[in-house]
């Protein structure tokens, strides 16, 4: 029937219809591509929230193990100390560790994995991974030090992203979900309790992503994407009656 029908158009009429066919399709397919980023980038959120919340909190403990919120001063003010850590640091942390006002007054809740790290590594309480710090560690490397590098390393990668980076596929968040929570594992072995809170927060913001009914927006553009595509039909239809 629509031979027929285009037999009996003009050719300005068949290639009006054939544009529109185009551009129809052209449509979809970005609506598609926008369902696609927009879970993509729900994992890659989900990645920095666990960073941002579990990672932060577990290093944070990690550090407070080894020294006291109470040390922290004699830590900071010891010369040789001071010497390493101070010229790692950028003006945010040197604001924080270092104000002009004077010493240190504040909390550990106002140090991020960067300033931990920092802070971990120029510590003589801490033993380096076999690879030594600022490098990446062995895969067979399953020692605290190294998982600590691994998500240092993580992190830098998912604070600074291209474009293109700020997209995870499923596959990707289920091999980078499954390391994330192994190196947190590998910590928190090393705190006093031997509890799993930071693992299980962390499972617990990662494994939301996975669960479909939670993302609203995302059945949300597959309800618009299947409305449009009916509308987009029913608009061909109308050109060929």
């Amino acid at each position: 029937m629509e031979y027929v029908k285009f037999c009996l158009m003009s050719k300005y009429e068949v290639d009006w219809v054939i544009f529109c066919k185009k551009y129809i399709i052209c449509y979809l397919n970005y609506t598609c591509s926008a369902i696609l980023e927009t879970k993509g980038y729900k994992n890659f959120q989900t990645v920095r929230d666990a960073l941002d919340t579990a990672c932060t909190e577990l290093l944070r403990e990690y550090f407070r193990q080894e020294v006291p919120e109470k040390d922290i001063h004699s830590l900071l003010n010891d010369k040789a100390t001071k010497k390493k850590i101070k010229k790692r640091l950028n003006g945010d942390q040197k604001a924080i560790l270092y104000p002009q006002s004077g010493d240190f007054n504040g909390t550990y809740n106002e140090f991020d994995i960067g300033l931990l790290y920092i802070l971990i590594r120029n510590w003589r309480g801490f033993p380096n991974h076999k690879n030594g710090w600022g490098k990446t560690p062995d895969d067979e490397d399953n020692s605290a030090s190294a998982h600590i590098e691994r998500i240092r390393l993580l992190r830098n990668k998912f604070t600074h992203p291209s474009p293109i980076l700020k997209q995870l596929d499923d596959i990707e968040f289920e091999d980078v979900m499954k390391k994330l929570i192994f190196w947190i594992q590998g910590i928190e072995k090393k705190l006093s309790g031997k509890n799993t809170t930071f693992q299980d927060t962390a499972q617990t913001i990662l494994y939301k992503a996975k669960n479909y009914e939670e993302c609203k927006g995302i059945s949300f553009i597959f309800s618009i994407y299947i409305l449009k595509k009916l509308q987009c039909q029913a608009f061909l239809e109308q050109l060929l009656k």
